[in-house]
């Protein structure tokens, strides 16, 4: 029945029943203070004060009164200074009588007072109006025989005021018992509800104590009895699960956890026995390992000792090729200044070209003045033969002047010859030399091809200097990365074997839980699907 019931639904019952104990009790409490303090704040506030007033003003008048009968007294013997002395304090204590009256009806009064204060204060005013009063009007006229008459008849208005007084006072007294009473119901009925509250208090902590032990305490060490046994390493423990509160929902947990825990130690059986396996096959392939490692450090060695011979070779071919680009800059600089002494000799061959030309020209004007020299010479021989003898001797002289004229044409054209054949040398000797310029400058050109294919070849000797010296770095890294290849596989086989260890360890671990033989099917089935889910997801 009680695991039907929810823990928070019994927690919230119980305290809400102690709180609405606590409540009740508190109120009932509260209830009972306000009207005890109410009633005593009564007494104290209204009845006690008025009681008093009334006391006093009865006694004030009952003093008022004798000091009349001592006044009547000492006049009659004639000691009237005394007299005068218990008259005005007759009158004295009469004024506070009415005063302290007059402060007891300003405080409230019950229904049941009512009448009786206003039968004495009936009485009162009987007894003022018929005696006090008029008796001080007689004293202080001197009529000492009136007043005797009216204090003959003022004992029966006194005793009716007597009477009332004491009638007052004593319902005054009563109802202050009556308020003492009434109080002391009050604290007996507090009291009996209190014992009824604690008994009420008594009856819910054992029922509270009844349902927690059967709803809490009980699962709680049948739960704490499981887990004693899966703390020893039994986990066939199975736990009766029934109800719908949190108990049994803690318990489906428990269960669960149980199921889970059985599951995962029988793969954890199941993992370290594949494990120990592996762990068998990672020390044979690390030994395997190892001696290609050992391989493969023999070879970087050897690549390296090639590759430094390889790179003494590069090395000789880049001063090579540096000697060769110098002899050819050498090369190139002869041929530029080759060609510059060309373009030099061009020049001046077309200054020499030119020069002929004007001696030409000039050669030509000699002529023309030979040929005209010669006509002037044929003139004057004409005109000297006219002349006859007289012109013989000029005729002469013309004669001369001709032959001269004739070898000035004849030697002018045999220079014309010498220039043209010169002429004609020199400009078979230009065309050469631009022929040789031509030469020049393809050579330079050739030579100029040929330094920057030195320097192309200049700088990849360099690159490949570079490539070789980087080649071999790395050769060097791969050296060291393969030693540190062979240090990690010595610490692997260190761990291989550590591992190996931990897991003889662990399977003497695990070997100490007992488990169902017909969960050591399922949990080898999801081990086994698991190890099949991984090597696909790697695939």
């Amino acid at each position: 029945m009680f695991r039907r019931i929810k823990i928070r639904t019994a927690l919230s019952m119980m305290v809400f029943s102690l709180t609405a104990l606590l409540l009740f009790v508190g109120v009932l409490g509260l209830v009972a203070v306000q009207s005890g303090n109410k009633s005593f704040a009564t007494v104290d506030t209204e009845v006690l004060p008025g009681l008093v007033a009334l006391n006093e003003s009865s006694e004030l008048l009952l003093r008022g009164r004798l000091d009349l009968r001592l006044y009547e007294s000492l006049m009659g013997s004639g000691d009237t200074d005394k007299a005068k002395v218990a008259l005005e304090r007759a009158r004295g204590k009469i004024d506070a009588a009415s005063a302290k009256w007059q402060d007891y009806l300003k405080y409230p009064q019950s229904a049941g007072e009512r009448p009786i204060a206003a039968e004495m204060a009936s009485t009162r005013d009987a007894l003022m109006k018929e005696f006090i009063d008029p008796a001080f009007a007689a004293l202080e006229a001197g009529k000492l025989d009136e007043y005797r008459q009216r204090a003959g008849k003022s004992t029966a208005l006194y005793g009716a005021f007597d009477k009332a007084s004491k009638a007052l006072v004593a319902f005054k007294l009563k109802s202050i018992d009556v308020a003492y009473d009434d109080s002391s119901d009050r604290v007996k009925r507090m009291e009996f509800t209190l014992y009824f509250a604690i008994a009420c208090a008594l009856v819910l902590a054992a029922l509270a104590w009844s349902v927690m032990t059967n709803l809490i305490v009980k699962p709680l060490n049948h739960v704490i009895t499981v887990f004693d046994r899966i703390a020893e390493g039994d986990l066939r423990a199975r736990i009766d699960i029934s109800g719908k509160n949190e108990i049994a929902q803690l318990f489906a947990a428990v269960q669960r956890m149980r199921d889970g825990l059985e599951n995962m130690v029988l793969m954890v059986r199941n993992g370290t026995d594949a494990i120990g396996s592996g762990v068998e096959e990672i020390a044979a392939g690390n030994i395997d390992l190892s001696s290609r490692t050992e391989q493969q450090a023999a070879s970087l060695d050897e690549t390296a000792s090639s590759m430094e011979q390889i790179m003494a070779t590069v090395k000789n071919n880049e001063d090579n090729t540096r000697k060769a680009n110098s002899l050819s800059q050498k090369a190139s600089n002869s041929a530029s200044r080759g060609a510059n002494v060309v373009s030099e000799v061009v020049a001046t061959m077309s200054s020499i070209e030119k020069s002929s030309a004007k001696i030409g020209d000039i050669v030509g004007v000699i002529d023309g003045i030979a040929f005209q020299t010669n006509l002037l010479a044929l003139n004057a021989a004409v005109e000297a033969a006219r002349a006859g003898e007289a012109g013989r001797g000029f005729a002469v002289v013309a004669s001369e002047v001709r032959v001269l004229a004739q070898r000035s044409a004849t030697a002018a054209k045999e220079i014309g010859t010498m220039i043209n054949d010169s002429l004609s040398n020199i400009e078979q000797g230009s065309g050469l030399v631009k022929e040789a310029g031509t030469t020049m400058n393809e050579v330079m050109l050739d030579v100029k091809k040929v330094v920057d294919i030195m320097d192309e070849v200049m700088l990849a000797s360099g690159e490949q200097t570079r490539g070789i010296s980087q080649i071999n770095i790395a050769i060097q890294q791969m050296d060291g990365v393969t030693q540190q290849n062979a240090s990690l596989v010595a610490e692997v086989a260190t761990a291989a074997s550590s591992l190996q260890q931990q897991v003889v360890n662990l399977q003497q671990s695990v070997t100490r839980f007992q488990v169902d033989n017909d969960q050591t099917t399922l949990a080898t089935d999801l081990y086994t699907g698991s190890q099949d889910m991984a090597l696909i997801s790697i695939n």
